[in-house]
């Protein structure tokens, strides 16, 4: 596995719940349940003082040892995203992932 948001490569990514997550592939519905421990009330953008203090607690310190040292108890979205076996036409970035899944026009109010 070659974590993304590990090696510089990746931003964090924030959920509209207001939680940071270590990429923006983390926060759809379907994937977000594979991170419960990084979403606990307690990490709530509107409950801590700073990102890093997310970063460096307990839970988010063993998120990352799993990814280095115990890569087969990844998330299954890392394990797409992140892997050496990543599929073909998995997105390398999250820039390119909403570039293919969202359109950017903007919306009129008339």
């Amino acid at each position: 596995m070659k974590p993304k948001c590990l090696n510089g490569n990746q931003c964090y990514g924030f959920s509209i719940t207001g939680f940071l997550l270590p990429c923006c592939w983390a926060d759809h519905p379907d994937n977000i349940g594979e991170y419960e421990s990084l979403t606990q009330d307690k990490f709530n953008l509107s409950n801590v003082n700073s990102i890093d203090s997310i970063i460096e607690s307990d839970e988010w310190q063993d998120f990352f040892d799993i990814l280095i040292n115990r890569p087969e108890e990844a998330p299954q979205t890392c394990k797409n995203y992140c892997s050496d076996h990543r599929p073909e036409e998995a997105p390398q970035t999250c820039k390119n992932y909403c570039s293919d899944h969202y359109d950017h026009k903007k919306v009129s109010n008339s």
